[in-house]
C-alpha cells in the first residue's frame, strides 16, 4: 500500500505491539474481510475500497487488531490447530475445540487492541461497518484458508461489538511473549491427550449430558453464537402453538420436487451438526427459482426432508435451532431423496404462518405491469415486502396474466430491491406504493421489482408509456440462481 499516512499508522502500531519487523499491508478484489496471514513473514489482507468506508479511528483500530494477531502469532496456531484437526479426524471434538479457540482469539485480539489504542469505541464502529460491508460484498470475494480473517464467524461479531461497548472488559490483559503462546499450545496438547483416548475407547461419541466438557464447549459455541447477522437466527417471536412432529424420519422424496432450486421454510425435525445435515418439515415453497426444473415444487409440502452441505457460518446458526423451531433456507436437488444446501441463506424465522408466505393466484402468474398497493411487512434482512395490492394500474407488453385483476385485494410477495436499496429504505409498513413488478418463475409465488417503485403520487407524466414500450426482462435483479449479487 503505497499511503504514506497508513503506512506510518502501521509502523507507529506495530511497534507498539512489540513488533520487531514491519508488517505489509496489501488490498484484493477477492476477499470479503480483513485478514491476517504469514507464518514467516505475516502481511495483512484488505479488501478493495473497504478502508475508504472507514474514519480514522476506525482504520487504526482495524490495523491495531490485525496487528495483535502477527504479535501473538496466531497463523500458526491455526496451522498447527488445522493439522491436529486433520490427523485426529477420527475425533469431531478436536474441531469443536479449535473453534472454540479460534473465536476467543478474535475477542482476545479486540481486547488487546483496544489496549493499544487506550480508545474501545473506534473498533467497535469498524466492527459495525464490516457487518454491514459482509452484507453487501459480492459472493465471488473468498474467505481465509489458513489466514486469521476479522470476521471468520459472523455469528459473534454482535456479540464483539457488545464486549469492546461495555465499560469494563472482564478480560485481563495478556503480554505479547511466546511465553504465553507455548503456555497455551501446550495446555491444548493436554486436552487433546485426554479427549483423543477418550474417543477410541468408546464406542460412540459421548453426549453433551454424560460429558461436561463437551457440554461446556457446546454451550460456549452457543453463548458466542447468539448475536448474528442476518445470516443468523432471528429473535423469537410469541405464536400459536402448532401439533408436534411426531414422525422423525425422511418421507419419500416426491418426483414432483425432483430438480427442485428455489427457498423452503419448515419446522427443523432434528440436526446432526457434525455432519452438517438437518431434517425438516416443509411448511412452504415461497420462491422457485428460473432454472429450477421442478414440475410441482409444493409436492414437498408436509414431507420429512434430508437437507445437507451445511458447512462454516452456517453451522453457527444451526446449531443454535432447536427441534420444532423454524428455518428458511435455500435448497437444491439434485440426485437422490435429498436437498443439498448450496450456501446462500440459512436462518432462523418465526413459526410459520400461511399469510407471511402469501400464495399468487393462478391467473395473475406472469404478470408484467404496475400496482398500487399497501406495505404489511418489511423484511430487511432479505428485501422484501408484503404487499395488500389495491388497484392493477397498468399492463405491459409480454404480460401473460390471463387475469391480472386476480391479484386485487389479496396479498403478495415482492422481491428484487437489491439494486434498489435507497429506495427499499426509505419505504416503511402502512405506506402506498405504486410500483412495476414481473413475475419471472412462473412456478414461484414471489414476484420481483421492475422499472419504478415510489409511494403513492409521485407519478411522472409519460412514465407508463414508456414502461409499456419495453420488451425485454429486466434480469440484472435476481439470477437464475436465485439470489443476486452482493446478497451473501
Amino acid at each position: 500500500m503505497r499511503n504514506s499516512s497508513l503506512r506510518s499508522l502501521v509502523t507507529w502500531l506495530s511497534r507498539k505491539a512489540g513488533l520487531r519487523r514491519g508488517v505489509d499491508v496489501l488490498q484484493s478484489q477477492t476477499i470479503r474481510s480483513p485478514f491476517t496471514a504469514g507464518i514467516f513473514r505475516p502481511f495483512i489482507l484488505i479488501p478493495a475500497n473497504f478502508l475508504g468506508v472507514l474514519n480514522s479511528k476506525e482504520r487504526a483500530a482495524l490495523f491495531a487488531h490485525e496487528l495483535v494477531h502477527v504479535a501473538r502469532r496466531d497463523c500458526l496456531w491455526k496451522v498447527i490447530g488445522d493439522v491436529i484437526c486433520r490427523t485426529f479426524f477420527f475425533q469431531p471434538l478436536n474441531r469443536l475445540i479449535f473453534r472454540r479457540l479460534e473465536i476467543e482469539t478474535e475477542f482476545v485480539a479486540d481486547e488487546q487492541a483496544a489496549l493499544l489504542l487506550n480508545e474501545r469505541t473506534g473498533l467497535a464502529r469498524c466492527l459495525t461497518k464490516l457487518c454491514e460491508w459482509l452484507m453487501t460484498s459480492s459472493p465471488s470475494r473468498r474467505a481465509p484458508q489458513l489466514g486469521v480473517g476479522m470476521a471468520a464467524f459472523r455469528s459473534t461479531l454482535g456479540r464483539r461489538i457488545e464486549t469492546l461497548l461495555e465499560e469494563k472488559s472482564n478480560r485481563p490483559p495478556m503480554r505479547f511473549t511466546r511465553t504465553t503462546l507455548v503456555g497455551s499450545a501446550a495446555a491444548l496438547l493436554m486436552l487433546l491427550s485426554v479427549v483423543a483416548p477418550r474417543a477410541a475407547t468408546n464406542a460412540g461419541t459421548p453426549s453433551p449430558e454424560k460429558d461436561p466438557s463437551m457440554k461446556n464447549s457446546l454451550a460456549t459455541l452457543a453463548v458466542f453464537a447468539s448475536l448474528s447477522l442476518p445470516a443468523g437466527a432471528e429473535e423469537e417471536q410469541p405464536a400459536k402453538e402448532r401439533p408436534p412432529i411426531t414422525k422423525t424420519t425422511p418421507d419419500e422424496f416426491p418426483e414432483g420436487a425432483m430438480n427442485l432450486n428455489g427457498m423452503l421454510v419448515g419446522r427443523l425435525v432434528k440436526k446432526d451438526v457434525e455432519k452438517g445435515s438437518f431434517l425438516v418439515n416443509v411448511d412452504a415453497v415461497p420462491r422457485v427459482w428460473r432454472n429450477s426444473r421442478a414440475k410441482n415444487p409444493k409436492s414437498l409440502i408436509g414431507k420429512n426432508v434430508v437437507v445437507n452441505g451445511v458447512t462454516g457460518k452456517w453451522l453457527d446458526v444451526l446449531l443454535l435451532v432447536k427441534d420444532g423451531e423454524t428455518l428458511e433456507f435455500e435448497a437444491q436437488h439434485n440426485r437422490g431423496d435429498q436437498l443439498r444446501f448450496p450456501g446462500e441463506l440459512l436462518r432462523k424465522v418465526a413459526p410459520y404462518k400461511a399469510e407471511d408466505y402469501p400464495v399468487l393466484p393462478e391467473a395473475f402468474r406472469g404478470f408484467r405491469g404496475a400496482v398500487s398497493a399497501k406495505i404489511l411487512k418489511k423484511d430487511p434482512k432479505t428485501f422484501e415486502l408484503i404487499l395488500q395490492v389495491d388497484n392493477v394500474i397498468d399492463t405491459w407488453k409480454n404480460n401473460a396474466a390471463k387475469d391480472a385483476k386476480s391479484i386485487e385485494g389479496k396479498t403478495m410477495m415482492l422481491a428484487g430491491f437489491w439494486n434498489r436499496k435507497e429506495a427499499y429504505y426509505g419505504l416503511k409498513e402502512g405506506d402506498k406504493i405504486e410500483v412495476g413488478m414481473q413475475h419471472i418463475g412462473r412456478q414461484s409465488d414471489h414476484l420481483t421489482v421492475a422499472e419504478f417503485i415510489r409511494k403513492a403520487g409521485e407519478k411522472r407524466e409519460g412514465e407508463f408509456k414508456r414502461e409499456r414500450t419495453r420488451d425485454k426482462e429486466e434480469t440484472t435483479e435476481e439470477s437464475a440462481t436465485g439470489f443476486p449479487t452482493g446478497m451473501r
